[in-house]
């Protein structure tokens, strides 16, 4: 390859223009309604074409003291390794009180929270969040 040829490649890198894709959307809950001491499977569907992600995190809003480890590694309720639906399966605990309960959702590469691009050129975190009814 060419210098100009490495430079255009690399121009291209650092404008964003490879057309990498990664979004977070339609996090959720199966069942959308859940009893104390049952299970509920957490999902978020992650576009991620470079792999970058490495750990997706569900927080629970209303006490970060509990949170769950999404995988894409076909266990835990994850179905199928490598689909891009991150899921978990957690126990809702025994004691939780009726009450709808909003979850953040983060993605993390190795050592960081990822962060997209706004429209406006400004950084955010890749998050999405989603509401599950516990009675």
């Amino acid at each position: 390859m060419t210098k100009i040829g490495s430079i255009l490649i690399l121009l291209l890198i650092i404008s964003g223009c490879t057309g990498t894709q990664l979004t977070m959307q339609n996090a959720g809950f199966i069942p959308e309604v859940v009893s104390p001491g049952n299970d509920v499977l957490i999902v978020v569907n992650i576009e991620d074409s470079e792999n970058i992600i490495v750990k997706v995190v569900a927080t629970l809003i209303q006490d970060k003291n509990y949170y769950a480890l999404l995988n894409d590694n076909g266990t835990n309720g994850d179905e199928v390794a490598g689909d891009g639906l991150w899921s978990s399966i957690f126990d809702v605990p025994w004691n939780s009180p009726d009450d709808f309960y909003e979850l953040k959702f983060e993605a993390f590469t190795a050592t960081d929270a990822v962060k997209i691009v706004t429209d406006d050129g400004s950084e955010m975190p890749l998050t999405d969040r989603a509401s599950v009814e516990v009675k």
